[in-house]
């Protein structure tokens, strides 16, 4: 379920709510205004959109874009840190140019990796921008 309405409902929160208070930071707008792109990129994931928003509370990076939006966070991978990518949507060629720059800001703060964890499509699209097939995760709701 990741329509955020519904979530807010099931947790007894009104939905009619506005998550927008009356004088939003430039960040609250923008993060409201790629809502959708972020809401599509979730849809084959465990994750909601109140996950992604605790997640850019606590320092997950949220990258605007035009006509697309990423949030990713940096984390322990191995010996080392990477930087992946919790939800991202929008359009395709966009992202593929927001990349170069997360992965910039992931080299910068110490990153080795930049990972991506999504549905299968996503290998095709990023094969050129040099992501290898590194494993499938397999989900089992109990």
């Amino acid at each position: 379920m990741n329509n955020l309405n519904e979530e807010l409902s099931d947790m007894g929160i009104e939905p009619s709510l506005t998550l927008v208070p009356p004088n939003p930071t430039p960040e609250l707008v923008q993060f409201e205004r790629c809502k959708a792109w972020l809401e599509a990129g979730l849809e084959h994931s465990p994750l909601t959109m109140i996950d992604v928003l605790q997640a850019v509370q606590r320092g997950a990076m949220f990258w605007p874009g035009k006509a697309c939006a990423m949030v990713t966070e940096i984390s322990p991978f191995g010996e080392g840190k990477a930087i992946s990518v919790l939800t991202a949507g929008g359009d395709m060629e966009e992202l593929k140019q927001m990349a170069l720059g997360v992965e910039a800001f992931g080299r910068l703060n110490g990153c080795t990796d930049s990972l991506i964890e999504g549905r299968k499509g996503w290998e095709r699209s990023l094969k050129a921008e040099g992501y290898v097939f590194q494993s499938v995760t397999l989900r089992k709701s109990l």
